[in-house]
């Protein structure tokens, strides 16, 4: 089974930073718009929301939507445990109707879900959980074989979409960053970039711009590196690598800026050694 939810940071957000995989990328059940749906609430208040599904498929597909709690590592690991485990999970707040639904071949298909946040003062910073989103294979059959041929078996892949619900309880909980580690390091790719480290140590879900600004031995700068921007989740890590192809070889002088918004800046400086 393929999962549609990619975490980057993943984290996964992954989050899951999370990336997503654009709906319009798989064939069969899709999730119609955005994979991450972001909610700004008060204590006691209930949202009610929906997503659209969509069957790009010749025949009629019975989906499943189902809930579960999502943290990553920046090591990789990506967890999905039940619904309500983690201390800043949503899952118990959110409602989902239908939880099971027959989409027709060609058509779409409308889901609620209901949000009801507890009443509760104490509540501060983000929260969040995935709706999981499987529809459920058909069965396999036998491509019928030419004469003399052994009969093949042809399979079905099913994508799983997961669709992340954040939500935010005002602009309340702390922003807080924290750089754990610096690597220069050879990509999936074959480039070598510059991997920091990144963990969110506050309360607050945050998406920075992250950067670093590379200077010679004189003070003079060189490069500009540019990260991807990723969700990081409270209590989550996610790793940013930075392209060197064009950083020459020497002691380098790096400042490293990781920006949320508003007051949410972080920074931290290294030395590095560039080799040839």
């Amino acid at each position: 089974m393929t999962h549609a939810l990619t975490p980057v940071l993943s984290p996964t957000l992954a989050i899951l930073v999370l990336a997503f995989v654009p709906a319009a990328q798989a064939r069969g059940v899709s999730v119609i718009g955005d994979l991450v749906r972001e909610h700004t609430v008060s204590p006691g208040q209930t949202v009610e929301a929906s997503m659209d599904l969509r069957n790009d498929l010749e025949q009629p597909v019975t989906t499943r939507i189902y809930q579960t709690d999502y943290t990553f590592t920046a090591g990789g690991e990506n967890r999905y445990p039940e619904p309500g485990t983690l201390a800043r999970s949503n899952a118990p707040w959110i409602a989902v109707t239908p939880s099971l639904v027959r989409i027709a071949e060609g058509s779409s298909a409308h889901v609620e879900y209901r949000m009801t946040v507890p009443n509760d003062p104490g509540l501060a910073g983000t929260y969040w959980s995935l709706l999981m989103v499987e529809p459920q294979a058909a069965p396999t059959a036998d491509v019928p074989a030419a004469a003399g041929e052994q009969p093949r078996a042809r399979f079905v892949t099913v994508v799983r979409y997961a669709v992340i619900i954040i939500t935010h309880v005002g602009d309340s909980g702390k922003a807080e960053l924290r750089f754990t580690d610096k690597r220069i390091v050879t990509d999936e790719r074959g480039g070598r970039v510059l991997r920091l480290t990144v963990e969110n140590t506050g309360e607050r879900s945050l998406r920075p711009a992250v950067w670093a600004e590379l200077y010679d031995d004189s003070g003079t700068k060189i490069a500009r590196l540019e990260g991807p921007r990723k969700y990081i989740f409270p209590q989550c890590s996610t790793t940013f690598d930075m392209d060197l192809s064009t950083v020459g070889p020497g002691p380098r002088k790096a400042l490293v800026i990781a920006d949320a918004g508003g007051e949410a800046l972080f920074g931290a400086q290294y030395d590095l050694q560039i080799a040839e």
